[in-house]
């Protein structure tokens, strides 16, 4: 099993990976705090191995969409108590402090005290019929979109394929025609299909 600690930001995440059974450091990733950088560190993660466990620092206020993402692909993702990483965090051959030590910290936080004992996080029944309400509405606005815009574009063809072509391309009236000057103009307008 692979533990992954993810020391969560508003901007960034920084995530750092190890090995459940040897505690190796199998690798360190920086992530943007998005939609994207979810996906890239979800990849990142799928890479190193299928058995994963997130170990995510609970600060609700800057990670709860990162959290959300994953449960939403289906992982496991579990909260680890700020104040149980000060003892790995100490223990760390680097000194001082930075995201990267921060998510080893959280991971080995979680290994030392046993995956068991942390609470895991979850979407609740309502958040999940949201989640599956907005989809849909999603879906539906996509859809009335492509058909209000399909007649549209064929207008647009067909009103330039009605035009009458420029005065100066048109033979003039002659001087003794009985055309006034506003039945010419109505002839050089478009028709007004849009």
């Amino acid at each position: 099993m692979i533990v992954i600690g993810a020391d969560t930001h508003k901007r960034t995440h920084a995530l750092a990976a190890i090995d459940a059974d040897t505690g190796q450091l199998l690798g360190e990733r920086e992530i943007t705090a998005n939609e994207q950088g979810h996906l890239d560190g979800l990849r990142w993660a799928r890479e190193l191995g299928h058995e994963i466990a997130w170990a995510i620092e609970d600060c609700r206020h800057v990670s709860q969409r990162f959290e959300r993402s994953l449960v939403n692909a289906g992982e496991r993702v579990l909260r680890v108590a700020p104040k149980l990483m000060g003892a790995s965090r100490r223990g760390e051959r680097e000194p001082g402090k930075s995201d990267q030590i921060d998510a080893r910290a959280i991971a080995r936080a979680m290994l030392r005290d046993g995956i068991e004992q942390f609470p895991a996080a979850f979407l609740d029944e309502q958040t999940v019929e949201i989640r599956v309400l907005c989809d849909h509405r999603e879906i539906l606005v996509g859809e009335r979109t492509r058909l209000i815009n399909r007649p549209r574009w064929n207008l647009v063809i067909l009103t330039q394929s009605l035009r009458p072509r420029s005065p100066r391309a048109s033979s003039t009236t002659p001087a003794n025609s009985s055309a006034s000057p506003a039945d010419s103009e109505r002839c050089r307008k478009p028709l007004g299909f849009v």
